[in-house]
């Protein structure tokens, strides 16, 4: 069997009702005169198909299968159709993921919870939006961490890019085995498992390398105290940790660290760690080679998406290990086994690599500046970033814009081990929307969020932590403009309990107020639930108070069946 026999052809799929639910058929197979794909962590993957005229018809939005020599490479919807003047038709076919961009979350509210519980809640809007049918199900979720958003009619898709971003420690997996389809949220895989090498699998290899945040040689500060016949004396000297292998490579290149030496209980895993992350440059690679796996059976050879990647390069004299950001198959019908691997080293969070670290008070600062820019289809992303390590810790500053389809992201933020600061600026179509987020260990998320669209101004300011009672609490309050209206709101829960809220409406001709049990308006003033000490009748005092048209500065009451009637005015 050679491998071009080994490949299987697309299958055509047809989703059918079975039983109580769907479930995917195939109706026939196609058979492409030229066929390429692009696998990519993000954005979505892709396909490109030539089919002749004579081949099975398809629509937009059919759904097919494609397979490569290691079997499926997931499935894939009809995004356009294009027909030649020699009859042929070019197909152009997105991952099976973006029929959540045909989705969205509808309403408005606050979607929170674990990760779990977040994709849960957004997967749920195939069900309203798509024919009744969920396409796609919860899978297996690694990320214990809680999240929250703001939704207003909210793109499904954009939800979970949005999510895939802040979580750059975990990806999306697929399992097209069984329908709906599952959807996984795992860790990434620390391991390499792929390996390229230029006297086996490589053909042509692109290296882009960026030295700003280079170190190889580390001072870590010492407070020696002495003590003779004139009393103690205190000197401030450093300790020295050398990378020797880096050093090799790279030579000497030397940082301060900003940490005193006592404030770390194990200094030998302090620098370890700080050598794990900085004694490399950051890395591009770029790579034209041969998926081997089926002649030699060995893992190693096998290009998978997501994988650590190990490159020996002989000019350097060292080996690197990278993320597989994207696979491309240019012919998968003839040369199945050639590909194109994009990889670059992985960018740790800040708050990850030094939470375990105590706290530090030597000052020292070392600056680390780096551009990013990329540029695919339909996207360009431009980001940049410097690190600070000081007496108060390392400093993450992030700022960049990033441009696809659905609108525009101008974003800021500054992180730490123990807080994170983070404003971002977004223009859709339909909406601006502007918001600013605080968030420190042991205190409460702070947030801010003004929405502009072209019938409504919305701004909404809320706290959530947990209260002096241990008690979880979430504080927000909201106002909302139109043409016609103005509403405040301020609402207070705890712990899952009921709601207590305050809320103002005002129009062209009535204005109305609410806090609990009471209620005002024009024509009349209800009170209940109101306790003033006595069983049967209170006193109230109010100021300038209108009813009826008709003033009073303090008026008397008594309560009768839990109705309060007026007995009488007074000046």
């Amino acid at each position: 069997m050679t491998e071009i026999e080994a490949v299987r052809l697309p299958r055509l799929l047809k989703r059918e009702t079975e039983g109580d639910g769907y479930t995917l058929r195939e109706t026939g197979r196609l058979r492409p005169a030229a066929l390429s794909a692009e696998l990519n962590l993000t954005p979505l993957s892709h396909a490109e198909m030539t089919l002749e005229e004579d081949d099975l018809p398809l629509r937009v939005h059919d759904l097919v299968e494609i397979f490569g020599q290691n079997g499926s490479l997931g499935i894939f919807r009809v995004a356009r159709i294009e027909t030649t003047y020699r009859k042929q038709r070019r197909i152009r076919l997105n991952h099976a993921l973006d029929l959540l961009a045909d989705a969205v979350l509808p309403g408005e509210e606050t979607v929170s919870g674990t990760a779990a519980q977040v994709i849960s809640r957004v997967l749920s809007a195939q069900a309203e939006g798509l024919d009744g049918a969920a396409f796609w199900t919860v899978g297996t979720v690694e990320d214990e961490a809680e999240y929250s958003f703001e939704n207003r009619y909210t793109n499904a898709l954009q939800c979970l890019t949005d999510l895939a971003r802040a979580r750059e420690d975990y990806d999306f997996a697929f399992d097209f085995s069984g329908f709906p389809w599952k959807l996984h949220f795992l860790r990434r895989d620390e391991a390499v498992l792929t390996e390229f090498r230029l006297s086996r699998n490589v053909e042509r290899c692109q290296v882009a390398l960026d030295d700003s945040e280079l170190c190889t040689r580390l001072y870590l500060s010492v407070n020696i105290v002495t003590a003779d016949e004139n009393g103690e004396k205190s000197e401030i000297t450093h300790e020295v940790y050398n990378d020797a292998a880096a050093q090799d490579v790279w030579g000497i290149v030397e940082r301060t660290a900003g940490v005193s030496a006592a404030e770390v209980p194990d200094r030998a895993e302090w620098a370890r760690r700080y050598f794990a992350r900085y004694a490399q440059p950051a890395l591009q690679i770029t790579v034209d080679g041969l998926e081997l796996n089926r002649i030699t059976g060995e893992r190693l050879d096998e290009m998978r998406l997501g994988r650590l990647c190990r490159v020996a390069l002989p000019d350097y004299n060292a080996v690197f290990s990278a993320r597989i950001l994207s696979v491309r198959y240019p012919d998968i019908l003839r040369q199945p086994w050639r590909a194109t691997v994009e990889m670059a080293n992985k960018r740790l969070r800040a708050s990850g690599a030094f939470a375990s670290l105590t706290a530090w008070r030597e000052t020292a600062a070392r600056t680390m500046a780096g551009t990013e820019r990329e540029v695919r289809e339909n996207r360009y992303s431009l980001t940049a970033q410097d690190r600070h390590i000081t007496a108060q810790g390392e400093i993450l500053h992030r700022a960049g814009i990033e441009i696809d389809p659905h609108g525009v992201w101008l974003f800021a933020g500054e992180d730490r081990a123990d807080y994170a600061l983070g404003a971002a600026f977004k223009i859709q179509a339909d909406a601006i929307t502007a918001e600013v987020d605080a968030r420190a260990a042991g205190q409460a998320d702070l947030s801010t969020r003004i929405t502009q669209t072209a019938g409504e101004v919305t701004s909404l300011a809320s706290k959530t932590g947990v209260n002096s009672l241990g008690q979880n609490e979430t504080l927000y309050s909201r106002i909302s403009q139109n043409a016609t209206s103005i509403t405040s709101e301020v609402t207070a829960r705890v712990s899952g309990d009921s709601s207590l809220s305050s809320l103002i409406e005002q129009n062209a001709s009535s204005i109305r107020l609410k806090a609990s049990q009471v209620t005002v308006d024009a024509l009349r003033t209800d009170i209940s639930n109101l306790k003033t000490g006595a069983t049967t009748a209170g006193t109230i005092r109010v100021t300038n108070l209108v009813v009826g048209g008709n003033g009073c500065s303090w008026f008397h009451v008594t309560a009768e069946n839990g109705v309060f009637k007026l007995l009488g005015t007074y000046d």
